[in-house]
């Protein structure tokens, strides 16, 4: 029972789909982080520019 068990690779895809997810998530997360930093620095400093200019 223990041998058929180990040897049972039906749920394998399943396991291997979730950490493929699970890795992709992270890197989504990782690059939107650095994208909104250097977004915010761009957006404040045109909203700066336009300030000192008298918009």
């Amino acid at each position: 029972m223990l041998k058929q068990f180990l040897a049972d690779e039906s749920g394998a895809s399943v396991v291997e789909y979730a950490i493929l997810a699970g890795l992709l998530s992270i890197a989504a997360v990782a690059v939107i982080t650095v994208l909104g930093s250097r977004l915010e620095q761009s957006y404040n400093g045109a909203t700066q520019k336009m300030t000192n200019a008298g918009m």
